[in-house]
């Protein structure tokens, strides 16, 4: 199907339709819950690598289709700041659509710059910061490639008193679909719906979602100068207040 293929908004809105006629979508808190368990349903995430506006958008839509899901939080990210106003305000509109928010923990980057820290007091630091920076508590952990690290991750159901979304126990009841870097990976999402796989973990990264189709490497370069071009206008506008030019 079209839909599955066409990384745009427009298609993002057709699947989440698509999946609402047959599924219910549930928090990683609810995973262990018999009572949804059994039901047919999908945890729904998004790591937020990129770019918080189009995380924001994403939010915007997903809540007018009424479904929530959980945005996760990446502290290191080089595309962006959580200490900047604009990116700021993108995570306060998405905890405004009532999303839930999660922490994307980067042990790599700890790894490189930091080796002796301990990973598990860090988890706790940047929990602690988004409680204290956005007054909210992150309810789950998703960890930022996983698959590249050279530490194994934890198989328990909690981190630090976050929903681990690698758990075993997700990993062996769930089908996993991820969008990474523009394309369905481990299980295609469209497969996964017509075989009726009664649990499935979705990840998708916002940034893949744009109002209009663009390359990988387009949307990559929109994520990198529209950052820079907002820096640009903040700084002539500061310019004008100070010398009215």
């Amino acid at each position: 199907m079209t839909i599955f293929k066409d990384f745009t908004e427009d298609n993002y809105r057709n699947i989440i339709k698509t999946v609402q006629k047959e599924y219910k979508f549930y928090s990683f808190k609810h995973a262990r819950i018999e009572n949804r368990y059994k039901e047919k349903h999908v945890l729904w995430r998004h790591d937020i690598d990129m770019s918080p506006h189009r995380a924001a958008r994403i939010a915007q839509i997903e809540s007018e289709e009424d479904i929530r899901s959980t945005y996760f939080l990446h502290l290191h990210s080089s595309f962006y700041n959580l200490f900047e106003e604009s990116p700021l305000e993108k995570i306060y509109s998405i905890i405004d659509c009532g999303h839930e928010i999660g922490l994307h923990f980067d042990i790599g980057f700890y790894q490189q710059v930091m080796p002796d820290l301990n990973a598990l007091l860090m988890i706790q630091e940047e929990t602690k910061f988004i409680l204290d920076w956005l007054y909210i508590n992150p309810t789950s952990i998703s960890f930022h490639n996983p698959s590249l690290q050279k530490t194994d991750i934890p198989n328990s159901d909690f981190i630090c008193g976050l929903k681990n979304a690698h758990s075993l126990f997700i990993r062996q009841n769930y089908t996993y679909c991820s969008d990474s870097n523009s394309v369905w990976n481990h299980n295609p999402l469209e497969d996964a719906i017509e075989d009726e796989h009664p649990r499935i973990h979705v990840l998708t990264h916002p940034e893949w979602w744009t109002d209009v189709p663009m390359s990988r490497h387009e949307k990559v370069e929109r994520c990198i100068v529209g950052r820079c071009e907002d820096q640009r206008r903040r700084y002539n506008l500061l310019m004008e207040d100070v010398y009215g030019k």
